[in-house]
């Protein structure tokens, strides 16, 4: 009797395992933001805060809350409580592991069709066209941000650089080290115009996710940012 109770709390207790992200194919945090951000704004009122019309509201645009332990860079974290809607969460917080749909991830169980966006498909299913397994040789060449505007190169050395012409003309340039299996930090310079002071120190930390990078820029404050290859050779 006392190992059935057991065994009945600990699969509730599993049940409700994992935090609540946001997931919408084929779309990254940038657009997140915007439509988060103007969620949470039908969602207050004078006198509360509404956390049902910003699901609906999310629900309306196109995107889904899912659970789980093992987030991918195309979940995102919004508000759960109220405290959240006047500070609201970095979308990229929360994160679990950086290797998205680990076999052990209870949600990535039974029929492809209804597993969330970021399991992984079986091995056979994966085509001729998969990146090499190691990162290291797969990361250089030249990236284009998603949106438009900025642009990545990182070489077979690892230096890189960086420009945007997105609100003026700026440009940055330094070198990556391989932090772990999937994951590449990029540390320089950043510097351009109109009316910059000078140049700033910037840092961006990026995880792969598929055949994209994403994570964060960083200055005095943070993006978040998303990377496609582009079809320009690599950097020698």
């Amino acid at each position: 009797m006392t190992r059935a109770l057991a065994t009945i709390v600990i699969g509730f207790f599993l049940a409700g395992c994992g935090k609540h992200y946001w997931e919408a194919r084929g779309r990254g945090a940038g657009e997140f933001q915007t439509d988060s951000g103007q969620c949470i704004q039908e969602a207050k009122s004078k006198y509360e805060v509404s956390e049902r019309i910003y699901r609906r509201c999310m629900q309306a645009r196109g995107w889904e809350r899912v659970q789980t332990n093992y987030p991918s860079y195309d979940q995102f974290r919004g508000p759960e409580d109220e405290d959240e809607f006047f500070s609201p969460p970095n979308p990229l917080s929360a994160r679990g592991a950086p290797a998205s749909g680990r076999v052990d991830d209870p949600a990535c169980v039974g029929p492809m069709a209804a597993r969330p966006l970021h399991c992984t498909r079986p091995t056979q299913e994966i085509t001729s066209t998969a990146a090499p397994v190691d990162f290291r040789t797969w990361l250089p060449g030249n990236w284009d941000g998603r949106g438009g505007g900025y642009h990545l190169s990182i070489a077979s050395n690892l230096d890189w650089d960086y420009t945007s012409t997105v609100k003026g003309r700026w440009y940055a340039r330094g070198t990556a080290r391989i932090e772990g299996p999937a994951t590449v930090v990029l540390e320089g310079w950043f510097d351009g115009t109109p009316s910059f002071a000078g140049f700033e120190r910037l840092t961006m930390v990026l995880h792969r996710d598929g055949e994209s990078l994403a994570g964060e820029f960083r200055l005095s404050r943070t993006w978040l940012v998303t990377f496609s290859r582009s079809p320009r050779p690599a950097t020698k």
